[in-house]
């Protein structure tokens, strides 16, 4: 079973977060969804490291059978679709995963309150003491992923779970 989960719109900053939240006390899966049939898969994602995901799909999913502490990473709808947009080079609107998302229950934190927040993000998701040399060797990375392994029999047995 997870411990925690990070919820957010794309382009948010979770390739970012995974990297953070990954050390040898703790693992962090990046878009697990993006390898998975079903989005319940997901309970079976098990370490010997406290364990979480950072996806930005799953907010599309009931997320009532995952008892875990849940992070959202808020960011402006117009930015998101803007850079998505940019990097597909089609029109993207992320507004249906927006609302979604908007009825978690979980701790929010703003897209550019990230770095100013990293103690309270690594406290929240792990449980464990902040590890400040870390956070602050990492804050100024840009990590980008550079391709998600999609394949469409994936895409549209996700499709049919989403509530």
């Amino acid at each position: 079973m997870i411990d925690f989960m990070i919820i957010a719109l794309p382009r948010s900053r979770t390739t970012w977060l995974s990297n953070f939240l990954t050390t040898d006390k703790t693992f962090c899966y990046h878009d697990p969804l993006a390898e998975m049939s079903s989005y319940k898969e997901i309970l079976e994602l098990k370490t010997d490291r406290i364990t979480g995901i950072a996806d930005t799909g799953v907010g599309y999913f009931d997320l009532s059978m995952f008892p875990c502490r849940k992070l959202i990473i808020e960011r402006n709808l117009e930015d998101v679709n803007r850079e998505m947009s940019k990097m597909l080079n089609i029109p993207v609107d992320m507004s249906d995963l927006q609302r979604r998302i908007e009825d978690i229950d979980g701790v929010r934190i703003q897209f550019d309150d990230i770095n100013a927040r990293l103690q309270d993000i690594w406290e929240y998701c792990t449980g464990l003491p902040y590890d400040a040399l870390r956070g602050e060797s990492l804050k100024n990375y840009n990590v980008q992923i550079m391709h998600l392994p999609l394949d469409a029999d994936r895409l549209n047995s996700l499709r049919k779970e989403i509530c």
